[in-house]
C-alpha cells in the first residue's frame, strides 16, 4: 500500500520520495486524514514546518483522526512556530484534550498551557500525562520545567533527570 511504501522511504531518510508517493496517494484520496497527517509529518521531517502546519490545518475538519493532527499543530506551534497567536490558537485546539483518555494528549494540552505561562493548570494534566505507562522522556521534561517553573526545584530535578535517562 502507499502507506507502507511511504513509511519505508521516510525510515530510510529518504523524505522527498516519501512526500512525492504521498502526494500521489492523497490525489486518489485527498480527503484521508492519516495521508495529510503522514505528509506533515514528512514536511517536519524536511524541517519544512510552515508547509507542515498548513497540511495540519487542512486535516483538522476531515475525520476522526482530526485530534492528532491538532495535537501535532498545537507542538508545532509551541515549538517550532512560537508567535502570540500561534499560542492561542494552540490552547484553542488542544482545549477539550484534559477530558481525553490519552496521556500524550494531556501532555500537549499541558505543554501548551505551560508555554502560555499557565504553570499552575499545567501541573496537573503533566503530571497525569507522566503517571500514564510507559511515559516517554519528554514528559519528564514537560513536567520538570514545569515544576521549575513553580519554583519546586527539587520535583524538577527528579523529572529533568528521568527525561535525560529515557
Amino acid at each position: 500500500t502507499s502507506f507502507a511504501l511511504v513509511e519505508a522511504y521516510r525510515a530510510s531518510g529518504m523524505w522527498q520520495l516519501a512526500l512525492e508517493v504521498c502526494d500521489a496517494a492523497l490525489e486518489q484520496t485527498p480527503k484521508s486524514t492519516e495521508l495529510l497527517i503522514l505528509k506533515a509529518e514528512i514536511h517536519e521531517g524536511l524541517a519544512e514546518y510552515e508547509k507542515a502546519a498548513q497540511v495540519y490545518e487542512a486535516a483538522l475538519p476531515t475525520g476522526d483522526t482530526a485530534r492528532i493532527a491538532a495535537n501535532n499543530l498545537a507542538i508545532l506551534f509551541v515549538d517550532r512556530l512560537l508567535s502570540e497567536e500561534n499560542l492561542r490558537r494552540a490552547l484553542d485546539l488542544t482545549a477539550d484534550f484534559d477530558t481525553t483518555e490519552v496521556p500524550a494528549f494531556w501532555d500537549t494540552r499541558g505543554w501548551v498551557l505551560y508555554q502560555n505561562r499557565n504553570y499552575s493548570a499545567a501541573l496537573p494534566l503533566l503530571k497525569k500525562a507522566v503517571a500514564s505507562v510507559n511515559s516517554p522522556g519528554i514528559f519528564h521534561y514537560h513536567l520538570g520545567m514545569t515544576h521549575y517553573k513553580l519554583d519546586d526545584t527539587k520535583s524538577a530535578k527528579e523529572e529533568l533527570e528521568l527525561a535525560l535517562g529515557s
